[in-house]
């Protein structure tokens, strides 16, 4: 609330853009839902957690602990890199606004609040967001790495053995994680949602202060791409990236199976099950979505990138054709 307050003030200061104001803010209040969703959705979060524990391959531990502390430290790190740059290459606007516009004689004391601000501004967004987008693509990996070893599994089997009895134990192994599938897109579906307009926002915002504002301030502006840019972005592609696994594995499992059966018919094991052929040809692939408005595919990592790259430039375009009238 603090650091929406604070953004809301310079709404009143031609020193700032409106329209980067208000993607800076719509930014932050995305972290708030998501506090909110999360509260909502506790009970349900906490069993599909429990459920995914059986699923999760050791070999992930490591890595997953290593992101979730690169998570959690670069609120200081970026805090101490701000307040840094502006020791280093003063800015008397940046320190005022971190203050309420009041003046603090004793640096010190100035560079602690400057400290603090900046860490829980990057704490709230887009530490926070990372966090449960993290959780969301690790929900998609864990289903997407089980259908892979159902495939591969079902892939080994020898042809002859690819009974119907057999067919239908793999068809009631894929239906259980696409059942864990549902729920992971009944709890993240609004949350997604808000994480990728979020992360838009801040990719928007942070590319209308480069070009607005680097001339004056380099240093600074600078700090806030790599960190917060770089961060959006790679949790925005993360999103698509991994939820985009889940339909290629669902339908290299349809493809495999497909094979078998026709590899079992090549030998001449043929077997009239035509409920089981039906469901097979009748079977829609699963694409997780945010409340059914954007769908993560891989295919859409490159729309999100083209999408960033035309109407970021087309809205910053504006802003410089109304300044320059």
């Amino acid at each position: 609330m603090d650091t929406v307050i604070l953004h809301l003030v310079l709404l009143f200061d031609s020193h700032f853009a409106s329209r980067i104001l208000f993607e800076n803010i719509i930014c932050i209040s995305s972290s708030v839902i998501l506090i909110f969703l999360a509260t909502q959705q506790k009970r349900r979060l906490t069993k599909l957690l429990k459920t995914l524990q059986f699923l999760f391959p050791l070999e992930w531990k490591r890595k997953i602990n290593y992101a979730v502390i690169c998570i959690c430290c670069l609120p200081f790190t970026y805090g101490f890199a701000m307040v840094f740059a502006n020791i280093e290459f003063p800015d008397e606007f940046e320190f005022k606004f971190l203050c309420y516009g009041i003046v603090i004689e004793n640096k010190a004391i100035t560079y602690l609040i400057a400290y603090y601000k900046y860490s829980m501004f990057y704490l709230l967004h887009p530490s926070l967001t990372n966090l449960v987008a993290l959780t969301y693509c690790i929900s998609c990996q864990i289903c997407s790495k089980s259908l892979q070893q159902l495939s591969s599994d079902m892939k080994k089997y020898d042809p002859i053995k690819f009974s119907t009895k057999i067919q239908t134990d793999f068809q009631m192994n894929r239906n259980r994680i696409i059942k864990v599938l549902e729920e992971i897109q009944e709890i993240f579906s609004k949350a997604s949602l808000v994480i990728c307009i979020g992360n838009f926002m801040s990719c928007f915002s942070n590319l209308g202060e480069l070009i607005f504002y680097s001339p004056k301030r380099i240093a600074l502006i600078l700090i806030d791409v790599i960190f917060l840019s770089t961060s959006t972005l790679v949790t925005l592609l993360s999103i698509f990236y991994s939820a985009g696994q889940v339909p290629l594995e669902l339908n290299k499992f349809s493809r495999i199976n497909r094979k078998q059966c026709q590899k079992r018919a090549f030998l001449g094991e043929i077997e009239e099950n035509a409920q089981l052929d039906r469901m097979l040809l009748q079977e829609e692939t699963f694409v997780l979505s945010g409340c059914e408005m954007i769908y993560f595919t891989r295919s859409g990592i490159l729309t999100v990138l083209g999408t960033l790259l035309t109407y970021g430039l087309l809205v910053v375009s504006v802003d410089l054709k109304k300044e320059n009238k």
